[in-house]
């Protein structure tokens, strides 16, 4: 699970499938985004000014860097 606010837009992470559903702020969702971490992994999520995603990642320990 991870919760993001960023430029008008709600970023979810999705611990059951290990996917960041985008929405817009009426509840639309208009992205799903593959991470490759599998379920039971998402534990975070931000995002940086320069366009990359974090996610945690507690399956594995780690911090994994997505291009978004």
């Amino acid at each position: 699970s991870g919760l993001l606010l960023h430029a008008g837009a709600l970023w979810v992470g999705d611990h059951s499938t290990g996917r960041i559903h985008v929405f817009r702020l009426d509840g639309t969702r208009v992205r799903v985004i593959n991470t490759g971490l599998g379920p039971g992994s998402i534990t975070g999520v931000a995002r940086s000014s320069e366009g990359w995603l974090y996610v945690l990642d507690a399956r594995r320990d780690r911090v994994v860097r997505i291009r978004s």
